[in-house]
């Protein structure tokens, strides 16, 4: 089912399907620490997804080295929060953490992602679903957790 957005600078409505293909380009550009959670805001406002108030939003966090990842992942719920959103981080690694919910959420508090350094609940699970194939050959598997939100930011997947 077709979730409507609304674009933000012209209040147009608009439908993302269930997939939509993004392709993630990188310019080079260095960004100093103390202005990475004001980048991280101006891509979530220049990407013009509006949240309604109340949604549950998942929010990925990985175990890849990804530079910065608190000061993300605090930005993203920082935002979603302004958005009136309910946000929750998902620790998105595979078989990282030996494969176990205690495991994965222990590996993300590790790098400093813990519920009070980001402002929002961890909740780590090992169940999937299979999301519809589309014209997807073989079956997607995706966290249960994030699954049974109105929206992920899979933002630090590396």
């Amino acid at each position: 089912m077709a979730q409507t957005c609304t674009l933000g600078a012209t209040g147009e409505a608009f439908e993302i399907p269930p997939w939509t293909r993004v392709k993630q380009r990188f310019d080079g550009a260095h960004i100093e620490t103390d202005a990475v959670a004001a980048a991280v805001r101006q891509s979530l406002d220049d990407s013009k997804v509006k949240l309604r108030p109340g949604w549950s939003v998942a929010i990925t966090v990985g175990s890849r080295g990804v530079a910065n990842v608190v000061i993300i992942t605090r930005a993203i719920v920082d935002w979603c929060v302004e958005q009136q959103a309910q946000p929750f981080v998902v620790p998105s690694m595979g078989t990282h953490g030996g494969a176990t919910a205690t495991g994965q959420q222990e590996m993300i508090e590790g790098l400093g992602c813990t519920e009070e350094a980001l402002g929002c609940p961890i909740r780590s699970g090992m169940e999937t679903v299979e999301l519809p194939r589309g014209d997807v050959g073989c079956p997607v598997l995706h966290d249960k957790l994030a699954a049974e939100a109105d929206a992920v930011i899979g933002a630090l997947l590396r």
